[in-house]
């Protein structure tokens, strides 16, 4: 008999007291650690927690200055205020425009708590309409965000938060304000710059979410979190503290906090002048701007430290816990049926529970071999399933990750922002895809050019000769060539991959655009993991290479048509420039023209005023104002061509947008109505035309004899030309002609 065999027939009693005994001792032993080593049981991950704290503090700040970004839009582009901020800048003493924009600025401040002060400001710096109205001609030339725009004014209207300028009021003494800028445009001329002042304390309300609440300092488990704003020009504002002065240490941090973002290190902080662990995150819509949060080195120190022995007290607990677990599982194996051990683990395995903390048959006997053999197989299966169930859920989401790929590029009319949010998704939806880019044969089918790519510019590629030519020394021209897809699962073993700027890349997928059997472009995909394309990957990006395929092809065809409507539209402006060029030649000595002016009673209005020879040179209106009077001339326009000028004389008091829209309007009417008259003549002509060559030849068909009609055509063909001599010969052929 073996010493298993002699303690597993040991009186139950004795087993009993000594697995009380070890069961004693063991929480003696956990209960002693705890209470010497660990009084407080303290995180370990500060370094995580502080970068999880700093991303929901940046996403609620960038929340903030988006809502306000997209109202400053809003207030900026709406037409009404648009035709106001028009008004201004060429009268600036316009009132009603200046009234017109108090009025709808401070419904938005009403709407808004946080709004400060909402001004219109001229783009020589000078505030045009201010609400709340506190200073009028306000010099704005000293702000930080005139002097920044002043030299990169628009021509385009801004819709995009993200390009709206945000200025931050640098003043460490009070709480923070922000000034979000947009530049209204109008015909590609700027008209000056809306700026709309936030409070951003939060003081308005004070449950409102502020960036100055996102700034308070936050006592966690590794210590207190402090938060500032870091500007681009090294300045500290923190609206709970002044920051200590300024010296080489904390000027050096302030400089490795704005070169290196996201990346938390120890530094002197320019906050407190001590030793901390932080990082910076830059914010999304404004390059300004960076949010710092850091924390004591000793703090985090002492959670490191306390970290280190944490680990080993729950190893050691657990240890005393496996003990008298084990010890348990030796008095069952050793008192209960080992046959009733097998069923219950039978029957938690079918139910799909675990059985970790499941007694152990440690006989080696036939139960305890087929207990083995019976855990081995369910962890295997379990294994399996868990696979299974990984390997669906990822196929899942990259079919559902396809889907939105193709909805996505379903709505692009264009190619260039095609291509550019192909890619974007296929690294946001793929991990495994370090670089993504997308070449198209050029017309002459002579090399692939890089339109895409999400490591170099175009331009950059160009640079460096990277346009493949179509051969079979290149995998981009050899799959352009062929028609099908290429795939690299090693990219040290091939030297014809397309890898030249990217040597880290290890693997390498190039997929054909077919339109039929032509190759319009590939999409080039790659990896630096080796292997990194499995046969349904290869499955799935060829379906979103079809996909690609079709968008690309939609969008040739739109960019194709609006060129040829360009082109038409050009045309008819051609033909239509030539029909009144022709009309007016031939009404050289009778132009059309109408004047309620008379001059000594004789008509004057052949004569072109320099109001109308200006407005039909620029083709915009042009206004000269006197002391009572407004003169201003308009240009006849037709399908982009111009007719003519015309010219109102309107007292000044009376003379108002309404009256220039009007004024457009008639002109507009006026062309439609003039060429309508021009057709009308031409129609006149024709049937005129038509009916004198009906009647000469009812006469020429009356008469039988050849003498009778040449005398009638003679006669008729003169009458109607107006001729004093007209003669007409017959004759077989040129030499009996030269013979008379």
């Amino acid at each position: 008999m073996n010493l298993w065999q002699r303690v597993a027939s040991l009186p139950l009693r004795l087993k009993l007291i000594v697995a009380a005994l070890v069961s004693i001792l063991v929480a003696i032993s956990v209960l002693g650690l705890a209470s010497t080593r660990y009084s407080q049981i303290v995180p370990s991950n500060g370094i995580t927690l502080l970068q999880e704290l700093t991303r929901e503090r940046l996403d609620t700040m960038n929340t903030l200055l988006t809502d306000a970004a997209s109202t400053t839009i809003r207030l900026t582009n709406d037409p009404i205020a648009l035709a106001n901020y028009a008004t201004l800048s060429i009268d600036p003493e316009n009132e009603t425009a200046r009234q017109t924009l108090r009025d709808q600025y401070h419904q938005v401040i009403n709407a808004e708590p946080a709004f400060n002060r909402i001004r219109f400001v001229s783009l020589k710096g000078q505030a045009l309409a201010v609400d709340p109205i506190d200073v009028d001609n306000l010099d704005e030339t000293q702000q930080n965000y005139y002097k920044t725009l002043k030299t990169k004014l628009p021509i385009k209207p801004i819709d995009n938060p993200s390009n709206v300028f945000v200025d931050i009021l640098e003043s460490p003494q009070t709480t923070p304000n922000l000034n979000f800028v947009v530049i209204p445009v109008v015909n590609a001329q700027p008209l000056g710059y809306v700026v709309v002042n936030i409070d951003a304390s939060g003081g308005v309300g004070s449950r409102e979410t502020s960036i100055y609440k996102s700034l308070l300092p936050t006592n966690t488990s590794v210590g207190k979190i402090a938060f500032y704003l870091l500007t681009s020009r090294g300045t500290v504002i923190v609206p709970v503290q002044q920051p200590v002065p300024a010296n080489e240490k904390t000027e050096a941090s302030i400089q490795q906090l704005i070169n290196l973002p996201e990346k938390p290190f120890q530094y002197i902080s320019p906050l407190t002048g001590q030793s901390v662990f932080g990082l910076a995150v830059p914010f999304t819509n404004t390059l300004d701007l960076t949010l710092v949060a850091e924390i004591p080195s000793a703090q985090l120190e002492a959670s490191a430290e306390s970290s280190r022995f944490y680990l080993p007290l729950l190893g050691g607990l657990a240890a005393g816990i496996l003990i008298i677990i084990l010890l348990g599982v030796f008095l069952d194996v050793t008192v209960v049926q080992p046959t009733e051990t097998l069923l219950e683990v039978a029957s938690r395995s079918v139910l799909g529970r675990s059985f970790d903390d499941m007694p152990v048959v440690n006989q080696k006997d036939e139960l305890g071999r087929l207990f083995t053999a019976f855990v081995l197989l369910t962890n295997q299966l379990r294994e399996d399933v868990r696979d299974l169930d990984n390997r669906i859920t990822g196929r899942t989401n990259d079919i559902e990750a396809s889907r939105d790929i193709g909805q996505t590029l379903s709505g692009f009319r264009t190619l260039d922002p095609l291509l550019g949010e192909t890619v974007r998704l296929l690294r946001q939806h793929f991990d495994k895809i370090s670089h993504a880019q997308i070449f198209l044969v050029d017309p002459e089918r002579q090399f692939a050019l890089p339109n895409m790519s999400t490591a170099f510019t175009q331009e950059g590629y160009v640079a460096q000769n990277q346009r493949w030519p179509i051969n079979d020394q290149n995998l981009i021209g050899a799959t352009i060539l062929e028609g099908q897809l290429t795939v690299a699962l090693n990219t040290t073993m091939d030297p014809r991959l397309a890898t030249a700027l990217l040597p880290h890349m290890r693997a390498e997928l190039v997929l054909p655009l077919m339109v039929g059997r032509v190759a319009i472009g590939v999409l080039d995909l790659q990896s630096v993991q080796v292997d990194a394309f499995a046969d349904t990957d290869i499955q799935l990006f060829s379906a979103i290479a079809n996909q690609l395929t079709i968008a690309v092809t939609n969008a040739q065809f739109f960019e194709e048509s609006q060129t040829r409507l360009h082109e038409i539209e050009a045309l008819n402006q051609q033909l239509s420039g030539d029909v009144w060029r022709k009309y007016l030649e031939v009404r050289h000595s009778n132009i059309p023209a109408a004047s309620t002016a008379l001059l000594g009673g004789k008509d004057v209005t052949t004569e072109w005023s320099a109001l109308q020879r200006q407005a039909i040179e620029t083709g915009e209106i042009i206004e000269q104002v006197e002391a009572e009077t407004v003169t201003f001339a308009l240009p006849i326009t037709l399908r982009g061509q111009v007719l003519g000028a015309v010219e109102w004389d309107v007292q000044r008091v009376a003379y108002n947008d309404n009256v220039r829209q009007l004024a457009y309007e008639l002109a507009s009417r006026l062309a439609i109505s003039a060429d309508n008259a021009r057709l009308f003549e031409q129609a006149q002509r024709l049937a005129q035309r038509e009916r004198l060559v009906n009647d000469i030849a009812s006469k020429l068909t009356q008469q039988t004899d050849v003498s009778e009609i040449l005398k009638v055509a003679v006669r008729e063909v003169g009458q109607a030309l107006h001729v004093p001599q007209t003669s007409i010969r017959l004759a077989t052929n040129y030499e009996q002609v030269k013979e008379r």
